[in-house]
């Protein structure tokens, strides 16, 4: 009878110590295949939007196509040319004529700044362009009080108005920050 508990026991343990050792050691593989697959899932998203929204060869084309939408006042037509992680805030500020006038007062063509390849966690983007445009601020320098003890300076002179674009899974340049 002894012996039937101790050999009872032993099983237990070694099925216990075996199912410790594979939670253990197997955790670690499967966090990393979840995190993996988390990703992966994740990116489809992006795929699929890349495959679907509109988008330029050049980022010049995106920008210029884009504003030939706005234009002629089809804002969803030019919000397909905006990164999809943009296009809401951007439909937001083209709900306002004023915004839309804003932004086509930009010049017609943009100076490019740089153009670098996506890194890290950047998995929706292939590389990243940046350009601009200058503009003159003329007069006097002026302070604005903007409360809370912030102060606004203008100050005379040459200032850039940067444009950002990110090339998508699909190879078409969009627009990320205008």
């Amino acid at each position: 009878m002894v012996k039937k508990i101790i050999k009872i026991t032993a099983i237990v343990f070694i099925i216990v110590a075996g199912l410790s050792a594979v939670g253990f050691f197997g955790y670690p593989y499967y966090a990393g295949w979840r995190v993996k697959h988390f990703f992966a899932e994740r990116k489809q998203f992006f795929v699929r939007d890349a495959k679907e929204s509109r988008g330029g060869d050049t980022p010049m084309e995106t920008y210029k196509a884009a504003r030939e939408a706005l234009k002629n006042n089809d804002i969803e037509t030019a919000l397909s040319y905006f990164f999809v992680d943009d296009r809401e805030k951007y439909r937001e500020i083209f709900s306002d004529p004023e915004a839309i006038q804003r932004y086509l007062k930009m010049p017609d063509e943009l100076k490019e700044d740089y153009t670098t390849v996506c890194e890290g966690e950047a998995f929706a983007c292939l590389e990243r362009a940046n350009y601009y445009y200058e503009y003159e601020v003329a007069g006097e320098r002026k302070e604005y009080d903007l409360g809370d003890g912030y102060i606004a300076v203008s100050e005379p002179g040459i200032y850039k108005s940067p444009t950002s674009f990110i090339k998508n899974l699909a190879d078409k340049w969009q627009i990320e920050e205008l």
